[in-house]
């Protein structure tokens, strides 16, 4: 049984749009399991009108829209 490869990004990796890129030239498969800390910290900044804030839900909006896809498995 093959293991299954995990990333677990931090903020800049989301907020830079590098899991969707990474995904989209096939360079990355598996899990990709985003930390509630994560989530917490891009909400934050979203509620207080920063830019990385936007750009990182987006990318988490991107990461749904591909595990839909059945191309990654999202957590």
């Amino acid at each position: 049984m093959a293991k299954e490869e995990i990333f677990v990004p931090d903020t800049s990796v989301i907020i830079e749009k590098l899991i969707s890129k990474m995904i989209r030239e096939g360079k990355l498969k598996g899990k990709v399991i985003i930390p509630l800390a994560v989530l917490a910290e891009l909400e934050h900044q979203a509620n207080t009108n920063q830019t990385e804030g936007f750009l990182g839900l987006e990318e988490i909006k991107e990461l749904r829209e591909l595990a839909a896809e059945k191309k990654i498995s999202l957590e």
